[in-house]
């Protein structure tokens, strides 16, 4: 009795131990994720949440292949669904520390491919960055304008978003504008973000980022992703 007595005592500490740790790692992230919000809205100008300048990301590796909203090998085993929304900074820490990570272990070894889902729940300025990346998917360009976006996120509806810094995104990017702005102004893709929302609600999406490996919903860290991939792939 005094054995299982005291072996019961050793679990209980080791179960709060485990606790203390994951309560610490969740603050952690929390410190993070406000750092990095604090610090993409210090970029901002005064009074219009807007970056002063427009930053233009690396390209991504040229071997990887890239149609539409996908990237990676289209035949990959395990599909990465990424549900976001260009205003999010939670999204923006995904999009510029997690999933560079993530594609460059699975995507670029074809083990995975990532197809990204914008979505617009945090105003008109979240909409319209959608519908200028659909613009820019037009001319084979999704990607590169999705790293911009995320490299140039300010204020949520402050102007960092405004059409004209959408329109000068592009043009930095070396877009055919007259193409690029016949597609953003026109409305059509406004209606296809908004349903493409409805959708993604429907389907029971409500946050962003909303990660799913091979339909499975997983956090938006290295750790979780990459488990769900191995568990997926049978590695």
């Amino acid at each position: 009795m005094a054995a299982q007595a005291k072996r019961a005592r050793k679990t209980t500490r080791a179960k709060k131990r485990v606790r203390s740790y994951i309560i610490l790692g969740v603050v952690a992230l929390g410190v993070v994720a406000i750092v990095i919000s604090f610090a993409a809205l210090a970029r901002g100008t005064a009074g219009t949440g807007a970056p002063s300048t427009i930053i233009v990301p690396a390209p991504r590796p040229s071997a990887v292949v890239q149609s539409g909203h996908t990237y990676g090998d289209p035949n990959a085993p395990v599909t990465i669904d990424e549900y976001i929304d260009f205003q999010c900074p939670f999204c923006k820490t995904a999009a510029l520390s997690v999933m560079p990570v993530i594609e460059q272990e699975y995507v670029e070894s074809g083990v995975a491919k990532v197809v990204v889902h914008p979505i617009a729940i945090l105003g008109d300025e979240s909409v319209q960055a959608a519908v200028a990346a659909e613009a820019a998917n037009q001319q084979g360009q999704f990607f590169a304008y999705y790293d911009a976006l995320y490299s140039n996120q300010g204020y949520e509806n402050r102007g960092a978003f405004s059409d004209d810094r959408l329109k000068a995104v592009a043009e930095v990017l070396g877009l055919d504008m007259a193409e690029f702005n016949a597609s953003f102004d026109s409305g059509t893709y406004a209606q296809q973000v908004t349903q493409d929302t409805l959708d993604a609600a429907a389907s029971g999406v409500r946050s962003t980022p909303t990660i799913l490996v091979n339909g499975t919903r997983v956090s938006a860290t290295v750790d979780s992703i990459a488990a769900a991939i191995q568990s997926a792939n049978g590695s």
